[in-house]
């Protein structure tokens, strides 16, 4: 049986938050989303808490960021609770996967704590006497346990803890790394060198957020709408959710609708000054409004696991170039995709094929570009590939 242990998910450890870390609230969505997504795949989900009381030297006036801390997670504070976004997640599969037990552990009352694994069930946290006043190990043993994946807040400190942990109790253990964040680039990745060499897997969850490029007008073109709309509710079926222009118009609005209608996630990001231009759209997941187009892009590179350039214009074009051109920077590693209904990127397809043929264009930068015409074909090239 698979356990989801969600460690630490608590605003304390978020933007805002007595010890943030940065994207935060980010990892919040994302492991709620998840949940909404993928819940099916579990026995058992835990959350873990810090829920300090008096932890002795694990505070100080002048922490040292390794030993001590400033004051967090200080028990019945609301920084200290479930972070909204999850705690709602969690309410909902009350009513959607009545059968799931959903089991919590708090840690570091009286002492520093790292691991969930030093944390135990308290009648605070469950009214199943089934788990009362359970270690982690004990309380995953009890369920039947023999896998779980880790994510939450940070992967540099408490998630690797966790997880390092759970391999050593003899859980085959997986870290999702895109549900979790370090504090910094250089403590996450000491975490992901000890975790690979306790043998623990660290990969993408099964959930993935595609940036959908795309028009705001319909064009004439035929069967442009209707492919929008197999897009969207082909990446919704499929567990997965949408991060788009926001807009309720055109092709964008299509695919976000699509989506919806398929009960996914759809995250709009949109400067205030379009209002008129593209009229945002009321129903999504999450609406925000930036204020320029630079932080409309930034904002949606930084939620996407993906790039998606559906038909469009100039707009659609521009944000494509971007993505494609920080690809080949290093600036990211994402796949990059061309949607290509009924051959509407052919021209210019054959336009980068001729800069390749006169070593203009990298022909490693052409040969990384995915192009795809089926919603099918894109989960194969980018998730089941």
């Amino acid at each position: 049986m698979r356990a989801l242990l969600i460690v630490d998910m608590q605003p304390t450890f978020c933007e805002g938050g007595e010890l943030p870390v940065p994207g935060g609230h980010d990892i919040a969505d994302r492991i709620a989303d998840f949940l909404r997504a993928h819940a099916d795949r579990y026995g058992l989900i835990v959350t873990t808490q810090d829920w300090h009381i008096n932890p002795g030297n694990h505070f100080s006036n002048t922490p040292d960021y390794v030993d001590t801390w400033p004051p967090h997670g200080q028990a019945g504070t609301p920084n200290a609770e479930l972070h909204p976004r999850l705690h709602a997640a969690l309410e909902a599969l009350r009513t959607s996967h009545p059968d799931l037990p959903q089991e919590a552990v708090r840690k570091g009352q009286y002492a520093a704590s790292y691991s969930g694994f030093d944390g135990i069930t308290d009648s605070a946290t469950t009214d199943d006497t089934f788990a009362q006043g359970l270690a982690l190990a004990d309380l995953l043993r009890r369920y039947g346990t023999t896998e779980v994946d880790v994510v939450g807040l940070a992967l540099s400190h408490c998630v690797c803890a966790t997880a390092l942990d759970a391999q050593r109790e003899g859980f085959a253990t997986t870290v999702f790394a895109d549900l979790s964040a370090p504090v910094s680039v250089d403590t996450g990745d000491a975490a992901l060198r000890a975790l690979r060499e306790a043998s623990v897997v660290v990969t993408h969850s099964p959930y993935w957020t595609f940036a959908c490029y795309t028009a705001s007008r319909f064009g004439t073109q035929p069967g442009l709408r209707e492919a929008a709309h197999r897009l969207g509710e082909g990446i919704a079926r499929a567990g997965h959710g949408i991060v788009y222009g926001g807009g309720n118009c055109g092709l964008m609005g299509v695919i976000a609708d699509a989506a919806l209608s398929q009960g996914g996630s759809v995250y709009g990001v949109i400067p205030h000054h379009f209002d008129g231009h593209e009229v945002s759209h009321t129903s999504l997941t999450c609406l925000e409004v930036v204020d320029d187009m630079s932080t409309r892009k930034n904002r949606m590179a930084q939620l996407a696991d993906c790039f998606v350039a559906l038909p469009g214009g100039v707009g659609t074009l521009e944000e494509f170039f971007e993505v494609w051109a920080h690809r080949q920077l290093g600036i990211h590693q994402k796949p990059v995709v061309l949607y290509n209904t009924d051959g509407y990127w052919d021209s210019l397809l054959a336009a980068l094929a001729s800069y390749a043929q006169v070593d203009i264009l990298s022909p490693t930068l052409l040969d990384s570009l995915i192009v795809v015409d089926t919603p099918d074909a894109l989960l194969d090239a980018v998730i089941r590939g």
